[in-house]
């Protein structure tokens, strides 16, 4: 089994469709369908063109200690994840973001894999959180449309973390349905 959230979602998809070992179910979490945009290419932020977001980028590295401080206190999360995003690279993170969102090239590798798994016979499930406001709903439309016969859950709230939020729950009963081979 595999569980993908947001661009871990993409990720799983890839990965599955080329494992050396069948899977039995590919659940993908409030992940985003490729849109490929010329114009989102960092190769393209040279010059004059890349200065406002190099600026930004520097900024957000600089103050991520003390924007991260309320996060850390207060937020859902686990600090020592909160941590280590500060401490990974703009840099990475901008051409992670291209390369499993924006490459043109993503949308043929998902469909190959799309069918590399539907020949498999894999299940799949796209779950999403109807209030997240990070990758809309409809995402789970275009990702039905390519992964034929996958299953949808909808659940009511939890944002773009959801799993998090309802520590799993939500999902739970799939993955396991899966593990004890419910085929239903």
């Amino acid at each position: 089994m595999v569980l993908g959230h947001t661009l871990g979602g993409v990720l799983g998809l890839l990965w599955s469709a080329r494992s050396a070992d069948p899977i039995a179910g590919l659940a993908l979490a409030a992940s985003p369908f490729p849109s490929p945009r010329a114009e989102w290419d960092p190769a393209r932020w040279k010059g004059s063109r890349g200065l406002l977001p190099r600026a930004a980028v520097r900024t957000i590295k600089a103050a991520w200690p003390v924007l991260s401080l309320p996060v850390q206190a207060f937020g859902p999360y686990p600090v020592s994840v909160v941590r280590d995003y500060g401490r990974q690279s703009i840099r990475s993170r901008i051409w992670t973001l291209w390369s499993l969102w924006g490459d043109p090239s993503l949308e043929a590798a998902c469909r190959e894999a799309a069918a590399a798994l539907s020949h498999a016979g894999a299940r799949v499930m796209l779950a999403y959180a109807a209030d997240d406001t990070s990758v809309a709903p409809d995402n789970a439309d275009r990702w039905q449309a390519l992964l034929a016969g996958a299953e949808r859950l909808a659940v009511p709230a939890g944002g773009h973390q959801f799993l998090i939020r309802d520590r799993f729950a939500s999902i739970a009963p799939w993955l396991l349905g899966l593990a004890v081979g419910d085929h239903g």
